[in-house]
């Protein structure tokens, strides 16, 4: 019994150091091979398309989490988040776009971006749990409020549009909104001195000056975030200037840059790009235009600017359309303006179908205008 149990586990032992050392073989293998290709030189072309990429990767990660940012802020001064959502899901799409084979750079970014994005979130929460305090009955309730010729009342009930007050020695009651500019200034003077460890957050949302706030960020990840914000937060985001270091040269810009940026709703990114001097007639091997794809998709800005740049209304693609048959087909009415006051032909004709372009209308007023610009029944 005792020698049945000893070959047993002598051939235990051999097959596990078997494997251990096949193991071992495959592993040397493997390594020397992942070794060899990883050694062998790429070519020109590839390591100029690798920069290129991780250049507009970059470039468009630097935009979109500016946005992020600064319709955060928007949210916040207007208690809608709408906005600041979608820029939320693209931030995170753009980060999980980041290619299998990406370089060391694009991980880097995307990681950022990820890092971004849930900033932006621990921001919001921040807020939001210190309006919660704000408006609190019993935070703000009973602070003066003296009136032009009203004589002098108190707080009762704070809501973010709408204050009410009652008489200090009287039953008057009034109900004032936060719009009016005198009673926002006043509430938010008043609010302040009795909350002042909330004051950032009430001059956020109702103070004239947001680029003063810097002396009172709090401290933790506003601090972080807020000096990232535009100083003005009503100007267009596409007028926001980008460092000198990550602003891509004019000759790198593709057609796929442009496109991504374009399909992925990135219009401020495309916009940029243009303006930096990006050629507006680029096009795909298929002929797809961007003109095409902002007119498909409605982009009435994107589109105009295109235009203006010079980018021909009556190219076609391999189907034979043209940007105006993609703003009929989409029913986007005012790319359809735009591109016919660039002399769009009215009368183009698909030459697959056959169709004319008032023959592919969906709505009469898409109707109306072709036959204002001269389209033929």
């Amino acid at each position: 019994m005792d020698l049945r149990r000893k070959k047993k586990r002598l051939v235990c032992a051999l097959t596990a150091l078997l494997i251990a050392a096949a193991s071992g073989i495959g592993w040397y293998l493997y390594a020397g091979r992942s070794t060899a290709s990883a050694q062998q030189p790429i070519s020109a072309d590839r390591a100029a398309q690798l920069q290129n990429r991780a250049l507009s990767f970059l470039y468009q990660a630097s935009l979109q989490q500016q946005q992020l940012y600064a319709v955060l802020v928007r949210g916040i001064r207007t208690n809608h988040f709408e906005d600041y959502q979608q820029e939320l899901n693209a931030v995170n799409n753009l980060a999980d776009s980041c290619p299998t084979d990406a370089l060391e750079t694009e991980r880097q970014v995307a990681a950022a971006l990820r890092r971004g994005a849930a900033n932006a979130e621990k921001a919001r929460k921040e807020a939001e749990a210190a309006f919660a305090v704000i408006f609190h009955p019993d935070t703000l309730r009973d602070i003066p409020f003296e009136m032009a010729r009203g004589g002098l009342f108190r707080l009762g009930k704070a809501t973010p549009e709408n204050l009410t007050l009652r008489g200090a020695s009287n039953q008057n009651i009034r109900s004032l909104p936060l719009t009016h500019a005198p009673t926002r200034a006043e509430f938010l003077l008043r609010a302040s001195r009795k909350v002042p460890e909330l004051r950032f957050f009430l001059e956020l949302r109702y103070g004239e000056h947001p680029e003063r706030l810097a002396r009172v960020t709090p401290d933790g990840i506003w601090r972080e975030i807020y000096p990232q914000v535009v100083r003005d937060l009503d100007i267009p985001l596409e007028n926001v200037l980008l460092p000198e270091d990550i602003t891509p040269k004019i000759d790198r810009y593709t057609y796929n840059m442009l496109a991504n940026a374009i399909a992925s709703g990135q219009t401020a990114a495309a916009i940029r790009m243009l303006k930096d001097g990006a050629d507006p007639n680029l096009a795909a091997p298929n002929g797809q235009t961007l003109l095409m794809l902002a007119a498909w998709d409605g982009h009435d800005e994107l589109v105009q600017l295109l235009l203006e740049k010079g980018a021909d209304p009556n190219k076609r693609n391999q189907l034979t359309r043209t940007a105006l048959m993609q703003a009929v087909r989409g029913d986007h009415f005012q790319a359809a303006k735009l591109l016919l006051d660039y002399h769009a032909d009215p009368n183009a004709r698909d030459e697959i179908t056959g169709r004319r372009l008032i023959e592919q209308v969906r709505t009469p007023s898409m109707r109306a205008l072709l036959k204002v610009y001269g389209a033929e029944e």
